[in-house]
Order: C-alpha cells, then sequence, then structure tokens
C-alpha cells in the first residue's frame, strides 16, 4: 500500500489512512500530556466567561457576539471568531472539564498536519514533503496553538484555509471553486489571520500566466472566487468590528506602534528575524512576547540587532525567489511564505501584540515546504556515509523538538506554572512578571505576588 493515492476529482495527490495514523502518532507523542492541562490564560475570557459558551445565553449568540462574549453593538473588539467560538460551546454543553477541549486541539492539530502533508505533496517530492509535515508537527513554536485551548482558533483557520488554497487553485472546476470560496469564508470566521490567502493563488495564477501567456476564465475561477469572498468579507469585517487597533491602544503592547519610517521598517525585520529563529531554534518561548523581550533594536550596529539581520537575509531571499519565479527558474516557495506572513508580521496592519507564537501557525506551512526541500536537495547531495549521519541527525533534532513541544504544553497545565516559565523565559517582559504576581495571588501567596509586583514595577 502507498503513501498517497490519487484524487479523481481533482488529480491531487492526497495522503492515505497510513499517512495520517503515522502523523497522529507524532503529533500525539508530542502532545499527549496537553490533556491534562487546565484553563489558562485568555482561556476565561473566550470560554468561562464568554455567555454563549458557558451557557448563560443560546449557542447561536456566538455569532452576535465578539470573541471575548461581548455584544458587538458595544463597539470596537479585536477579534470576531464565531466558528471557533462554536466549537467551545458544543464540547462545553458536553462536559465543562477542560480535558474535552485539550483532546480536541490535539485531534484538530493532527488533523492540519496531515493536510500540510496533502499540501507538500503537490509541490514537492514524497521525502521533501513528509520533512516538511514532519518539521511542521514538532516545531516547538506551535505549542501554544495546541497546548491552549484558544490556541484552536488558529488551527482551525488554517485547516480550512489550506482546504480553500488546493480547492482553488487555478484550472479548479466550478463546483471546486464555490467549495473553496465557502471554505476560505469558514477559515476567516475561525480567524483573520489567512486574510492573505488570495494573495498565494492569485500569486499561483501569475505563474500560470508567466508559463503559457495567457490566463482563461476557467483557470481563474477558483483565486477569483476565494478573492472576491475575501474583499466582501473583510468590508463587511471593516463596518462592524475595524480591524485597526483603537486610539486609546496601550502602545506598550505594541511599541512598533511608536516607530515610523526606517525605524519602523528595521523593528518589523526584527520580528520577521525572531521568528525565523524560534521557529528553527525554539530556546524562547512564552505566551507573548510583547515589551522589552522584543524592544526593536535602537542600532543596526548593536548586539541585539542580530534578529533584525537575519530579517534582512530573509527579505533578500524572498526577492530572489520572487525573480527567479518570473525567470520561471523556481517554484515561488519562498514568495509564498512571505504573502503569507504578512498579515501577522506587522507589514499590513498593526496587531496587538508584537511577537504571539501562535499566529504564526499560517505562515508556518509556507515556510515549511522550502524547508522540506532545502532538507532534501542537501541530503542527496551528499555521499552514503554522509547521509546517514544526516539522517541520525535528523531523528535527534526531531525527538528534540517533540520533547520540547512536550515539555512546553505541560507549562500550560495551569496558570502559575504558566506564567512561571514565561518568567523564567523572558525575563525582560513586564506582562510576565504582571501576570506572574496575580498567579500568586490567586494560588494565596500574597509573599510571591508582591515581590513579582516590584519586580514589574
Amino acid at each position: 500500500m502507498t503513501t498517497s493515492t490519487v484524487d479523481a476529482a481533482s488529480s491531487m495527490p492526497v495522503s492515505t489512512p497510513r499517512s495520517a495514523w503515522w502523523l497522529l502518532a507524532v503529533v500525539v507523542a508530542c502532545y499527549a500530556v496537553a490533556a491534562l492541562g487546565g484553563y489558562t490564560f485568555d482561556d476565561s475570557p473566550a470560554l468561562l466567561n464568554h455567555p454563549a459558551v458557558n451557557g448563560q445565553a443560546p449557542w447561536w449568540e456566538v455569532f452576535t457576539r465578539e470573541y471575548w462574549g461581548k455584544p458587538m453593538s458595544e463597539g470596537w473588539s479585536s477579534s470576531y471568531r464565531p466558528v471557533t467560538t462554536l466549537s467551545f460551546a458544543l464540547e462545553h454543553r458536553i462536559t465543562p472539564a477542560p480535558w474535552l477541549h485539550h483532546v480536541v486541539n490535539i485531534l484538530l492539530y493532527a488533523w492540519l498536519c496531515t493536510l500540510v502533508l496533502r499540501y507538500a505533496k503537490t509541490r514537492l517530492s514524497e521525502s521533501a514533503a513528509w520533512c516538511a509535515a514532519l518539521w511542521f508537527a514538532t516545531t516547538p513554536i506551535h505549542s501554544e496553538n495546541v497546548a491552549s485551548i484558544v490556541g484552536r482558533a488558529d488551527v482551525l483557520a488554517a485547516s480550512l484555509g489550506l482546504l480553500a488554497l488546493m480547492w482553488g487553485r487555478p484550472g479548479a472546476k466550478r463546483p471546486r471553486a464555490a467549495g473553496a470560496a465557502c471554505l476560505y469564508l469558514a477559515a476567516l470566521l475561525c480567524k483573520e489571520v489567512v486574510a492573505l490567502l488570495p494573495g498565494i493563488l492569485l500569486l499561483d495564477l501569475a505563474i500560470a500566466w508567466r508559463s503559457t501567456g495567457r490566463i482563461r476564465w476557467d483557470q481563474a475561477r477558483g483565486p477569483v472566487a476565494v478573492a472576491v469572498t475575501g474583499l466582501a468579507y473583510i468590508t463587511w469585517r471593516q463596518f462592524t468590528l475595524p480591524v485597526g487597533l483603537p486610539t486609546d491602544f496601550i502602545l506598550a503592547d505594541n511599541m512598533l506602534m511608536e516607530l515610523s519610517g526606517p525605524t519602523r521598517w528595521w523593528g518589523n525585520l526584527d520580528l520577521l528575524g525572531g521568528y525565523l529563529s524560534t521557529a528553527i531554534a525554539p530556546a524562547k518561548l512564552c505566551a507573548d512576547h510583547t515589551f522589552a523581550d522584543v524592544m526593536p533594536p535602537s542600532s543596526p550596529l548593536s548586539f541585539e540587532s542580530w534578529r533584525a539581520w537575519i530579517g534582512v537575509a530573509a527579505v533578500f531571499g524572498i526577492g530572489l525567489d520572487a525573480w527567479r519565479a518570473w525567470q520561471g527558474r523556481s517554484k515561488a516557495h519562498v514568495l509564498r511564505f512571505a504573502i503569507a506572513y504578512l498579515l501577522v508580521g506587522q507589514w499590513v496592519v498593526d496587531l496587538s501584540v508584537i511577537f504571539a507564537e501562535r499566529i504564526f501557525l499560517w505562515s508556518s506551512i509556507f515556510m515549511a515546504v522550502p524547508l522540506g526541500e532545502a532538507t532534501v536537495w542537501v541530503w542527496q547531495r551528499q555521499p552514503a556515509g554522509t547521509q546517514k549521519r544526516l539522517l541520525a541527525l535528523g531523528c535527534v533534532l526531531f525527538m528534540m523538538y517533540g520533547f520540547r513541544c512536550a515539555t512546553r504544553s505541560l507549562d500550560w497545565r495551569s496558570p502559575l506554572s504558566l506564567h512561571s516559565a514565561d518568567a523564567d523565559s523572558c525575563p525582560a517582559a513586564l506582562h510576565n512578571r504582571v501576570h506572574l504576581a496575580k498567579a500568586y495571588q490567586r494560588s494565596a501567596a500574597p509573599g510571591d505576588a508582591l515581590w513579582n509586583f516590584a519586580v514589574a514595577l
């Protein structure tokens, strides 16, 4: 039995149950301990205090309330994710215990990983696709998406968005194009992080035009249907709950807002470099990397600017990939990553935090593809002895990644354990100390609470 078959309806290689079971086993090995977690961080406002989730209001009010439970008529809110909230409400009516939410999170993440494998197989060889999917499944930067209940919003949005991307590709049949538009709308109603998905489809359309010299309507049907759907939703969303931050937003939550011109660009490059380095070498993980731990470097020559220089190299690589794609010499994998990253990278719109690990899940899908391709490309050009050593090194790396996923999931078992780990990982972040102090306060440890409040001050 092979690990892929051909979907006759779409002529697209898809994963068989064997592939799905292998990835499920990997995800469970990494995140089984997450099922032991409780309600932490943003889970309280999004679930325990949300009237449509906790049963104080009918379930259908998830569509009339913003993500944190307020009626939409009360003004600005950062989030509208009714499909995600609906899943919480249905589960909460089965049991108010947190274990069910956590188990569903693990299974949904495993499903997303199988979709990543399926998507990668449409772009890469079998071995490269598996490298991409395994990296995506085990990189610890995604721990928050699984161990935190509210992290499900990104998992659902990415899953539905990836399906929309595969269904709406240039040349899709009419039913598939309509289905892609519906899937994309559902993804937006899970979380708007996939808003720039039409850009990836339009890039695919441009590549098709570059190779043939013309575009037929049957080629453009899928990308156009998805783009029109996205434009209609964003227009409605902006009039209902504006995307931009309110004027009274606390600037300390996102200090990039205080910057402009070249200084702002340098701060955005610092963020890009921070994301890339954390995704590959997850030495520093904490719930929201805001405040002092991600203060944009003051000078390009300072020691703290190393992340920004990684960002500079990444932008150069993106530009080179775009040029090579235009010449027909590249598959534009890196350029697709750049489009997916634009929204969360603070280039298009200011988000409420500078760096939150959970929001990068969508862009990580498109980072995994060139990583898988590059890994196999390097491996194939080595002698047999070196290939065996590299394979052993890769296995060790994946095991280290998996162990870090498990230990990070344990951090999320309670507010006190989470904020203690965050304060150790990012000691200069003010909000970590404040959250830790409040956790000690709720745990009837006034001495520790007072000390951490004093450190924050």
